[in-house]
């Protein structure tokens, strides 16, 4: 089966207006031929199946919905970064995908018929000290799996027509769709023998529909960048010869040739996908391919080499990510060059932030307002991986000699330094545990003057601590991270060797009941000490290594809250030995801002 297919009808609708929510039930009949429905979500790709899915799981019924006809047998993006590993490790899904893909744990560099340097990924601060070659389709695979799961589905062969903003009480996004009946023919292709047009009105639109968008079409976003001259190419292939030679299948390889730049990531099976920029369209792609790779490895050869293609790129971003009801994600809000591996990655993500926040919106428990941020902390990072983009095409495509041995001294220097923070960006980067918050309207708190490498407000939730639960819960060792592993917000109180432990017991009872009055926003609180003589005061107070307190900066107490997609929403210090009452009033306010946006 081809590529993905994208929509390229053009359409002369205005954009659509901001409109208030109106929260209602899924799947409510508004006439006989219009279906209700809380959010279509338009295209089944990675990005649109992790929305879905993050929707039911929240018991929001999404309407999700694929112009192709059935899951595609092949797709190219093939790199799945820490970070995603980390969203997929929330959903229960990380050890599927690491049992099942290679474990890339660097990136190497050559140049000049050299290897230059390597970037390690277990420098990378994540307890995956790796990322991973997976096939897309493998993705989409497990992540439908996960959907279906929570009573979801994929509604294949149905593509999106028309979009109407509707006035009025009740709201809401009237969508026209029309779905084909496919079957094979004789010589097994796909054949549309039949098709209808059906509408649903749904509370939200939101377009994961790829780089032609239909939905940001109809929206009237413009989508601001440009196409990337030179054509890109991939094919799959083993490599004879390559163990023998002294290689691992455990890196990324970037071949740095004035021929054409030539990429190969590992996939299971022993094979290797193979990225590189094309001569001209009729080209040998193994043979080019061939010519730099022997330059390194003059004993390793392609073979069995398959899934020719050749594609284009653009480095664009949506001007919005929403425009009133209707918002966009992964590629329909951004695309860049695949030099650097985050187009699917970064879709993931985008949708992973969205989740929690528009359900809150379409149950009625937050404002409107609320999305307005998803675009506010997502689409700068965006903007941040094109412009990296825009970088990379110039420094893997030079061919002037001169250009070509000075990226090479720079790239050296990174190397040389093993500790150096010009590599450890680099690595953050690639692995895309760099994208924080602390600039975000909903984040609050303060950070630690006195710890300022302690995870600050914004920060992603640090994953490699592990504490003991209380005697209530027979001291369970358990990830720290792992108890944010909620469709709400969590709070963990951390008491450290300052900390009065009547005072923290009072003040865990406080924020709990809180807790559990602020439903809408707050899942679960969690307390932990470092003085054992304080779980004796209450049987539901754990216990904190002093590694964990000094990497939090925890001196007295300190309350974190870990949003839904695992940062930092709010960072607290008792820096006035007044917690039991700010605490309080924090969390109120946080919540205020969260709901209302206040």
């Amino acid at each position: 089966m081809p590529p993905r297919a994208e929509d390229t009808t053009s359409s002369p609708s205005p954009p659509a207006s901001p409109l208030a929510a109106t929260p209602s039930d899924d799947h409510i009949a508004v006439d006989d031929n219009v279906e209700h429905v809380p959010v279509l979500i338009v295209g089944s790709g990675p990005t649109g199946l992790l929305l879905a899915g993050q929707l039911a799981r929240r018991s929001v019924a999404p309407h999700l919905i694929d112009r192709n006809p059935a899951p595609l047998e092949w797709d190219r993006a093939t790199v799945i970064n820490t970070a995603t590993l980390e969203v997929m490790d929330a959903l229960g899904l990380a050890d599927r995908f690491c049992d099942e893909g290679v474990h890339i744990r660097g990136v190497k560099m050559h140049s000049g018929g050299e290897t230059i340097g390597t970037y390690r990924f277990e420098e990378n601060e994540s307890r995956f000290g790796h990322g991973l070659g997976l096939s897309e389709e493998r993705t989409e695979h497990f992540l439908t799996e996960y959907l279906e799961a929570r009573g979801g589905t994929v509604r294949w062969s149905s593509k999106l027509l028309d979009l109407e903003v509707l006035e009025g009480d009740k709201g809401g996004v009237l969508a026209t769709i029309e779905r084909s009946t496919v079957v094979d023919d004789a010589e097994g292709s796909k054949e549309v023998v039949a098709s209808h047009t059906y509408r649903v009105r749904a509370d939200y639109v939101v377009g994961c529909d790829g780089i032609r968008s239909r939905t940001r079409e109809l929206a009237g976003i413009q989508y601001e960048g440009h196409v990337i001259e030179q054509p890109w190419a991939v094919f799959d292939t083993a490599l004879d010869g390559w163990e023998e030679a002294g290689n691992t299948c455990e890196a990324n390889h970037v071949y740095l040739s004035p021929l054409t730049p030539v990429i190969l990531t590992p996939l299971p099976g022993k094979k290797w996908r193979v990225y590189m920029r094309p001569m001209d369209d009729d080209s040998d792609l193994a043979e080019e391919a061939s010519d730099v790779l022997r330059q390194y490895e003059p004993d390793v050869s392609f073979v069995d080499a398959q899934n020719f293609a050749h594609f284009r790129c653009v480095s664009k971003v949506a001007e919005t990510y929403r425009s009133g009801r209707i918002l966009l994600a992964g590629d329909a809000a951004h695309a860049c060059t695949p030099a650097e591996g985050h187009g699917m990655n970064y879709g993931l993500q985008d949708s992973y932030n969205l989740a929690w926040k528009l359900a809150l919106v379409i149950k009625g428990s937050a404002d409107p307002v609320l999305l307005d941020n998803y675009g506010e902390e997502r689409r700068p990072f965006a903007q941040m991986i094109l412009k990296s983009g825009e970088n990379s095409e110039k420094v893997t495509t030079m061919k002037c000699p001169q250009q070509r041995a000075a990226r090479d001294k720079v790239l050296r220097s990174v190397f040389a330094s093993v500790l150096g923070t010009r590599k450890k960006a680099s690595v953050m980067s690639k692995t895309e545990l760099n994208v924080e918050y602390g600039a975000s309207s909903i984040v609050s708190g303060r950070s630690s003057f006195k710890h300022p490498d302690a995870p600050a407000p914004g920060a992603r939730m640090p994953n490699t601590h592990t504490v003991r639960l209380g005697p209530d819960d027979g001291w369970k060792s358990t990830p720290l991270h792992g108890l944010a592993f909620c469709c709400g917000h969590t709070v963990l109180l951390l008491g450290g060797p300052d900390a009065d432990g009547p005072n923290f017991v009072q003040l865990y009872k406080v924020v709990s009941d809180l807790v559990a009055a602020e439903a809408g926003v707050f899942e679960a609180a969690f307390a932990f000490a470092t003085d054992p003589s304080i779980t004796s005061l209450s049987g539901k107070i754990g216990l904190l290594e002093s590694s964990t307190v000094d990497a939090f900066g925890v001196d007295g107490i300190v309350m974190l809250v870990v949003r839904p997609d695992g940062f930092i929403g709010l960072r607290e210090g008792d820096a006035d030995g007044e917690a039991e009452k700010a605490f309080p009033e924090q969390l109120s306010k946080y919540s205020s801002k969260i709901l209302r946006g206040l």
